[in-house]
């Protein structure tokens, strides 16, 4: 579905005053969980709201101040950022004529995105999950600002997306994903590329994120991780709790199960082949620790996905 035109003002209509907004107002069953959302400014309104969905906001054209979490945050042309479901915002338009505002909002979850090798990339680490956890550290100071040129193929991407979704052509669900990732991979890349300072930060401990993500069959220590991110190790874990829930070693033991999974499911290697492939130097401990996290064996594991997946 895309919100332009009538649609777009029915939403509006159908979301004005409420506080908590749901994806079942903006995807109706069956249909793909994407759409591009043009939101209309409304000037001094200071409401904010949550949601339960992912929203990926650009600013086209114009300046706004954007009211998220409790804080306040000014917004240029060229700001990209990702909001999590839960996350509070808002807007305030200094002038409403001239702000052009483009929403992405999507179910990562629902969209069955094979995202292996772009959370590789240290740029999709640091702007889709680390810059948002740290934004009050950080001021928001880090979030991704595109040069004009950079801004216009993201919105080139964004029409065409507009565009399939509008028409449904055959294929359409499959070209709109293909859109997303590609849009997903160029932003990623920028990040890593941006020089501004307090990107650099959060793009460092990107990148030690990605080198666990490359480095599974390595060993590795929270020193040498932190060292890769210029922290120390209290500022590592901190910094890991924060984003991803669990300390640095346990998002290490998680990426490492998940790719023994990977394996299990679609290579013909041993288990003990595949348990030092993902990092596990025993086969035994490798066995219990895929247990614990599981709650089943490599061996029962394989047996089963592979009888469902055949």
């Amino acid at each position: 579905m895309v919100l332009t035109g009538g649609k777009t003002r029915k939403v509006e209509r159908g979301l004005e005053g409420k506080t908590v907004l749901l994806g079942t107002e903006f995807f109706e069953p069956g249909e793909l969980p994407l759409c591009v959302f043009r939101m209309r400014p409304h000037g001094t309104s200071r409401r904010v709201h949550t949601h339960d969905f992912h929203e990926l906001m650009i600013i086209a054209q114009g300046k706004a101040t954007h009211l998220l979490n409790d804080r306040e945050y000014p917004l240029l042309p060229g700001d990209v950022y990702f909001i999590r479901p839960g996350d509070k915002h808002g807007f305030v338009v200094r002038d409403p004529d001239v702000l052009q505002e483009v929403n992405l909002v999507f179910r990562l979850d629902q969209l069955n995105l094979d995202l292996r090798d772009i959370t590789a990339i240290p740029g999709y680490q640091a702007m889709f999950v680390l810059e948002p956890a740290l934004r009050k550290q950080t001021d928001f100071a880090a979030r991704l600002r595109l040069n004009p040129e950079e801004l216009k193929k993201v919105l080139d991407i964004v029409d065409e997306m507009e565009y399939e979704l509008a028409k449904e052509h055959p294929g359409y669900r499959l070209r709109s994903v293909t859109l997303l990732l590609e849009l997903l991979v160029f932003l990623s890349r920028s990040y890593t590329k941006s020089e501004i300072l307090d990107t650099r930060k959060i793009q460092r401990m990107g990148e030690a994120v990605s080198y666990i993500e490359h480095n599974l069959s390595e060993d590795m220590t929270v020193a040498q991780l932190a060292e890769r991110a210029h922290c120390t190790t209290n500022q590592l874990r901190e910094i890991f709790q924060k984003a991803y829930g669990v300390s640095p070693l346990e998002y290490l033991t998680r990426a490492r199960i998940n790719r023994a999974m990977e394996l299990l499911r679609d290579a013909d290697w041993s288990i003990t082949r595949i348990a030092f492939d993902c990092g596990f130097n025993d086969s035994n401990y490798f066995t219990r620790t895929f247990r614990k996290h599981t709650g089943t064996t490599p061996s029962t594991y394989r047996k089963t996905n592979r009888a469902q997946h055949p």
